[in-house]
């Protein structure tokens, strides 16, 4: 079971902007350790996050007033795509 512990601020090396708002940090929550531990970390966010710059996304779905945006990102030296769903 993953920890309850709040995430740190990751302050990014340089502002990325995705859907005209600049993001210079990002808190990664803890959550997907429970069921893709063994495939993805939080380097690999890191990665699929900085791959987000510069795009524009409409709202997958809305829900409780959340915005939800999926995408398929490949990484560099990856040969398939990741769905991420921010």
């Amino acid at each position: 079971m993953y920890s309850m512990k709040k995430s740190a601020l990751i302050i990014l090396k340089a502002p990325i902007t995705v859907n005209d708002h600049i993001i210079t940090g990002v808190i990664i929550g803890q959550h997907y350790k429970e069921n893709h531990a063994e495939s993805i970390n939080d380097v690999i966010i890191l990665q699929l996050i900085l791959a987000l710059d510069e795009k524009t996304f409409s709202a997958d779905s809305t829900s409780k007033g959340t915005e939800y945006y999926v995408s398929d990102i490949q990484l560099q030296n990856e040969e398939k795509k990741i769905n991420t769903i921010a």
